[in-house]
């Protein structure tokens, strides 16, 4: 198998959290090596087979809000996804997701990974 060459980051509206987490639980590239933790927050999984998820807040006058509560605070409650893999098999996945779940205000980056690994 590959070292994977890049950081896939999804911000995802609270609302579609479980929604996202089934399409990326079915991913191929995700599945082949399911680990019970890999859906636990902060459980770091990285590398095909897993990824973590973080409860972040969404600032700025482009930022979406889904509810009242949260245009009233001023920031968007949001959950960060983080992905390690290959570059190719990241750009699967965010097609799987665009048909998946088609107009979800999901943004994205894909950064390159010069290294990673586990320290145990």
């Amino acid at each position: 198998m590959n070292s994977p060459d890049c950081c896939l980051t999804l911000i995802v509206p609270k609302a579609l959290e479980e929604n996202l987490l089934d399409v990326l639980l079915e991913h191929e590239t995700l599945s082949r090596s399911r680990h019970p933790a890999s859906r636990d927050t902060g459980t770091s999984m990285y590398g095909a087979g897993g990824f973590t998820t973080s409860e972040v807040e969404g600032h700025g006058r482009n930022v979406t809000y889904q509810s009242s509560a949260e245009k009233v605070r001023g920031r968007a409650h949001r959950i960060e996804m983080k992905i390690i893999m290959q570059h190719a098999d990241a750009q699967t996945l965010l097609q799987d997701i665009k048909q998946a779940l088609p107009g979800s205000n999901i943004i994205y980056c894909i950064t390159p990974v010069i290294e990673s690994g586990s320290i145990v």
